[in-house]
C-alpha cells in the first residue's frame, strides 16, 4: 500500500480518535488540527496525478509520529485539567442573558477610523503603482504585490499600524456580534448592521495587503466563536456545522474568483484544482526537501524568521543572514505545512518537540481558559478564535511562525487593551433580557 494512502488513513483514524476523546468537541485543538491535515491530504490525494507528487517514506513517518505526539499531548493536558479542581476567576464583561451593545459614539468613531484607513490605504497603493496608467485594479494589485514581495516597496508603517488597530477592533466586534446572534437570533437591529459594517473593514484591508487570507481567517474565526458560544449543546453545534458546509463551499468559490481582483488568477485550472494547488502546496514543498533536514545556517532561522527579520533590520545580526520569511518554490508557492520550517531548522526530533509544545500551548489555552468555567472567559474566546488559525491552516503552512511575530503580538496585545478598556469605561451596555 502506497505511503500517501496509508498516511490519509492514519490521519482519518487520528481525527476519529480526537473526536472521541473530546466528546465531539469540534473546536478542540486536536479536532481542528487533524481536520485541517485530513482535508489537505484528501484534496492532494484526489489531485495527486495532476499535481505531480507523492508522499515519500520519510514524509510518511515524520507526519505519522508528529500527529501521534499532538494527540497524546492534548490528551495529557485534558486529563490534567479534569484532575485539577482549582477554579480560575472568570473575567466576564456581560452575562449570558443580555444583548450586548456598544455605545453609539464609539461605533461612529470606529466607522470614521476605518473609512480613513481605507482611503489612506488606496492612496498608498496608487502612489506605489503610479507608473501604471489607465489599467484595471487587478493589474495594479499584481504590480503592487510584486513590488512588496521583491522588497522594492515596504508596507507603509502608518498603514500597518492602522491595520493592526482595525484588526483588533474587528475581532472584538465580531465576537460581540456573534454573541448577540447566539443569545437572540433576531439580532438585526441598527447596531447589528453597523457592527457588521465595521467588521467588513478586514475584507478591504486584506485586499490592500494583496491577499485574501485575512478575510478567510476572520470568517473561520467567527465560526469558531459561534461554536464556542453554543457550549456543550451538541445538537445545536451539529445543526450549525451543517449550515456551515454550503458557506464553506461558497467561500471556496469566492476565493477562486477573487484571485482576479488581487492579480493572482489562474484561468487554466478549475476551482477544485486551483484550491488543491493553493492549499496543498505545503505538503508538496515539505515532501520536496524531506531528504534535507536541518539545512538552515542559523538556529531557528526558518521557524523564527519573523523575529530574525527584525534582528537583521535593527543591526543586531549580520545582514548576510538570509531572510527566510518566504520560500520560493517553482510550482506551489511558499508554504510548507506547520511542520516544514521546524524540519528545516531542527530535523525530525525538532518537529516532534515543537509539535508537543504547540499542542500543549493550545490545549492549555482551550481547556484551562476557554472551557474553564460555566460562563467561559470572553477574552480567551476571542484570542483562541484568532490564534487557532495556526491549527486550522496546519496542513497548509506554518502559522505558528506568524503568531510569534511582532505583527501578531501587537494585534493580540491591542485586542487585550481594547477589550479591557471597553470594560473599564463601560463602552459595553446591555438592553433587554432574553426570555
Amino acid at each position: 500500500m502506497e505511503c500517501f494512502f496509508m498516511l490519509l488513513i492514519i490521519y482519518f483514524i487520528y481525527l476519529c480518535y480526537a473526536l472521541f476523546i473530546s466528546k465531539f468537541d469540534i473546536v478542540s485543538p486536536s479536532v481542528i488540527f487533524f481536520s485541517s491535515f485530513f482535508s489537505m491530504l484528501s484534496l492532494a490525494y484526489y489531485y495527486k496525478d495532476k499535481l505531480g507528487f507523492n508522499v515519500e517514506y520519510r514524509t510518511f513517518y515524520v507526519l505519522t509520529i508528529a500527529g501521534l505526539i499532538f494527540l497524546l499531548t492534548e490528551s495529557l493536558i485534558k486529563r490534567i485539567k479534569e484532575n485539577n479542581t482549582r477554579k480560575i476567576i472568570n473575567c466576564d464583561c456581560f452575562d449570558n442573558e443580555n444583548i450586548v451593545l456598544i455605545k453609539e459614539v464609539i461605533l461612529k468613531l470606529s466607522i470614521i477610523f476605518l473609512l480613513f484607513s481605507i482611503i489612506v490605504s488606496i492612496i498608498v497603493i496608487y502612489v506605489n503603482t503610479k507608473n501604471i496608467v489607465n489599467v484595471e485594479w487587478n493589474m495594479r494589485m499584481t504590480e503592487y504585490r510584486e513590488l512588496l514581495l521583491s522588497g522594492r516597496v515596504q508596507y507603509h508603517f502608518f498603514i500597518s499600524q492602522l491595520y493592526k488597530i482595525n484588526s483588533a477592533i474587528a475581532y472584538i466586534y465580531t465576537y460581540i456580534f456573534t454573541y448577540n446572534l447566539v443569545v437572540d437570533r433576531n439580532f438585526w437591529r441598527k447596531q447589528g448592521l453597523i457592527i457588521a459594517f465595521v467588521i467588513g473593514y478586514i475584507i478591504l484591508a486584506s485586499l490592500y495587503l494583496g491577499g485574501r487570507q485575512p478575510t478567510v481567517e476572520l470568517i473561520l474565526s467567527t465560526m469558531v466563536m459561534y461554536i464556542i458560544l453554543l457550549g456543550d449543546n451538541r445538537f445545536k453545534v451539529l445543526k450549525f456545522v451543517m449550515k456551515c458546509v454550503p458557506i464553506l463551499f461558497l467561500l471556496g468559490i469566492l476565493f477562486y474568483f477573487s484571485a482576479d481582483l488581487i492579480g493572482r488568477a489562474d484561468p487554466d485550472r478549475d476551482i477544485l484544482e486551483y484550491l488543491a494547488t493553493y492549499f496543498c502546496g505545503g505538503l508538496y514543498s515539505f515532501n520536496l526537501h524531506i531528504d534535507n533536514p536541518a539545512y538552515t545556517e542559523v538556529w531557528g532561522q526558518s521557524s523564527f524568521s519573523e523575529i530574525y527579520k527584525y534582528l537583521i533590520k535593527f543591526k543586531f545580526l549580520d545582514a548576510s543572514i538570509e531572510d527566510m520569511s518566504y520560500h520560493s518554490f517553482e510550482i506551489y508557492g511558499n508554504t510548507v505545512t506547520i511542520f516544514g520550517r521546524w524540519y528545516e531548522d531542527f530535523g525530525s526530533l525538532g518537529v516532534y518537540i515543537m509539535t508537543a509544545i504547540v499542542a500543549a500551548s493550545f490545549s492549555w489555552l482551550y481547556y484551562f481558559k476557554v472551557k474553564n468555567t460555566a460562563k467561559g472567559n470572553r477574552l480567551a474566546d476571542i484570542l483562541y478564535a484568532k490564534l487557532v488559525m495556526a491549527l486550522i491552516l496546519a496542513g497548509y503552512d506554518d502559522r505558528v511562525r506568524d503568531l510569534i511575530s511582532v505583527h501578531s503580538f501587537f494585534i493580540c496585545l491591542l485586542i487585550c487593551i481594547i477589550y479591557y478598556g471597553y470594560n473599564k469605561y463601560n463602552v459595553f451596555y446591555r438592553i433587554g433580557v432574553v426570555k
